[in-house]
């Protein structure tokens, strides 16, 4: 996979949210919310794309993306000063600008977000992140799971109090944050601790930038009026289905985020097409039987009108009743295939799925 080597610009943001969408599995939240304001930034500047292997190996990255309620985010939209306010806390904590930002998530709205915070900042911005896609925890960041620490880290709230944690574990950092944002502003912007390059290059997932822009082009440039298996090969995916959606459910499970479960009856052979989601689609059933999960990518495509800037791509928060979808699977970042420990931090067992692990 070649990494993004060049300036980002306004043209690549209806790409890039056409493909942060897929790259959300259904959650990350929605980052059409901020696909205007990141436009207007990166007129006034551009952002620098660049690779890994374009830094050298004591440059410092400082992974940024936004925690919390997506739901609230969406109705509580940032100012945009957020991300490089985090930033620059950590910089003054630690006493070591960074040579440039990455993704926390090349996912949902932490896709763009980081966009708008490198112009801002004046920084280049590293095609990898941490996840590849979207996680709902930090504890599931390819940095965690690497055995890395994620202290000393800033986090900066949309009401101007900034708060930064030292000497935490992952687990308390994870912990912490969301007790007290769930208390006050419902999100916040994320600035983790400066990472080498050199360490990146083992710890992170390059490439993420390239794959949504590759993938959003190839949802805008699918032909509206073709099948959906048509579509699924056209994003390099699979069809598990398509049909109407017959039913959404979503349960509360003590300790651990809600569980939504959406039902869809293929319209070809009657199967029944169960997926269920913790924020994000973990995993999918046809009549029963497990056929996709974490980490591969889950994606419900609303059909018709398949390929407008990336408007077909459903959100677990948006699905109905009644809505004619198709039901595409994407293959997993590699970083998460290359090892079992790795598959399993964030496997369906890893978030309370434990029945439908069945494959290593």
């Amino acid at each position: 996979m070649t990494p993004v080597s060049r300036d980002l610009g306004v043209d690549d943001v209806p790409d890039l949210v056409g493909g942060l969408l897929l790259l959300g599995s259904g959650g990350g939240g929605d980052p059409r919310i901020l696909a205007a304001s990141t436009a207007r930034r990166l007129a006034t500047r551009p952002v620098r794309g660049i690779g890994l292997d374009d830094l050298d190996p004591d440059d410092l990255v400082v992974p940024v993306g936004y925690i919390g309620s997506t739901s609230v985010l969406r109705e509580k939209l940032p100012s945009g000063t957020e991300l490089p306010e985090a930033v620059q806390a950590l910089t003054r904590w630690t006493g070591t600008p960074p040579t440039a930002v990455m993704p926390l998530e090349m996912a949902g709205v932490n896709g763009l977000a980081p966009l708008a915070a490198a112009s801002m900042l004046g920084l280049p911005l590293v095609d990898a992140d941490l996840m590849g896609r979207a996680f709902p925890r930090i504890d599931q960041s390819s940095l965690v799971v690497s055995g890395r620490a994620i202290s000393p880290c800033a986090v900066a709230e949309p009401g101007g109090r900034t708060m930064l944690l030292d000497g935490v574990s992952p687990s308390e950092v994870e912990g912490l944050l969301r007790l007290t944002i769930a208390h006050s502003s419902g999100w916040a912007a994320l600035a983790l601790p400066p990472q080498r390059a050199a360490d990146l290059r083992e710890t992170a997932i390059p490439g993420t930038a390239d794959r949504a822009l590759r993938l959003g082009r190839a949802l805008r440039e699918a032909d509206p009026s073709g099948t959906p298996a048509g579509l699924a090969s056209a994003l390099g995916g699979t069809l598990l289905g398509h049909g109407r959606i017959v039913d959404v459910v979503t349960s509360p499970r003590a300790g651990r985020f809600d569980v939504t479960t959406v039902s869809v009856v293929d319209e070809r052979s009657g199967t029944v097409i169960r997926l269920e989601a913790e924020n994000e689609f973990v995993v999918a059933l046809a009549d029963g039987v497990p056929v996709a999960w974490a980490p591969d990518l889950i994606a419900v495509i609303g059909t018709p009108g398949l390929s407008v800037s990336g408007a077909g791509v459903l959100l677990v928060d948006d699905l109905r009743p009644g809505a004619k979808v198709a039901v595409v699977t994407l293959d997993a970042p590699a970083w998460w295939t290359a090892t079992p420990e790795r598959r399993a931090a964030v496997s369906p067992a890893a978030s309370g799925f434990g029945a439908v692990e069945v494959r290593a």
